[in-house]
């Protein structure tokens, strides 16, 4: 038997990007950062992990208008596999979450500084603006 599932909890590095196809079907795109910390050599280390997920129809719709960057998000579906090439002609691919189900956490709180305060679902540190892999389109 064969499964594709993921679910994952994290924080979004930007607004979502809500588009309709020709056909008038809501298809979102949202980069999602999670994060998890070890120690190594007495020093605690943090790794990001950023995700790319797409929500097709009203779900679509509901995460584009309700979700904002720095919101914490769970996201659940299959892992797919889109081939493209670049603008110089070269083969790129990328990994990406279809999504059957987003459960939106706590909105980021404002501080006196400006950066979101930890939500419901805090998970730690904060994306950064960019991911390193900003250059793989939608």
């Amino acid at each position: 038997m064969n499964h594709n599932s993921i679910t994952i909890i994290g924080r979004l590095g930007a607004d979502p990007e809500l588009r309709y196809t020709a056909s008038g079907t809501a298809v979102c795109n949202l980069r999602i950062a999670t994060n998890r910390t070890y120690m190594k050599d007495n020093e605690k280390q943090e790794v990001t992990t950023w995700f790319k997920a797409v929500i097709w129809g009203k779900s679509g719709e509901n995460a584009g208008r309700y979700l904002v960057k720095g919101q914490v998000a769970l996201v659940s579906g299959s892992m797919e596999n889109r081939k493209w090439k670049d603008s110089e002609g070269n083969e790129r691919d990328s990994w990406e979450i279809h999504a059957y189900n987003v459960q939106f956490g706590e909105k980021p709180r404002e501080k006196t500084n400006g950066a979101p305060s930890a939500g419901a679902w805090d998970t730690p540190g904060q994306p950064a603006e960019d991911g390193p892999e900003s250059d793989i389109p939608f």
